[in-house]
């Protein structure tokens, strides 16, 4: 992320070997967070992320018939989740590359 004095999102850059698939829904994520106020460090921020799709075996109906969703946030590293209706779940890390 390259971010101007104010905060404001002006650049990225996606590295590394991911899927076609893989890097469209950066792409489509960075397009939904691209007009909100972000906060770093310095100008540039790297950061690494790592996702891992896995089946859901704790799609119980207490996070939500359709969709659950929970974060998490803890010095320079966050994490987060997703799961569908469909039986997936989405685990999600990311922490800032120095």
């Amino acid at each position: 992320f390259v971010l101007d004095d104010a905060g404001a999102l002006k650049d990225t850059r996606i590295d590394g070997t991911g899927s076609p698939a893989l890097v469209a829904g950066i792409h489509r994520t960075l397009a939904l967070i691209r007009s909100r106020t972000f906060t770093a460090r310095g100008a540039s921020t790297r950061l690494s992320v790592r996702a891992v799709v896995s089946p859901d075996v704790a799609h119980d109906g207490l996070h939500g018939d359709v969709f659950a969703v929970g974060a998490g946030f803890q010095g320079r590293e966050g994490t987060a989740f997703f799961a569908l209706a469909i039986g997936r779940r989405i685990d999600v890390h990311v922490s800032e590359r120095k």
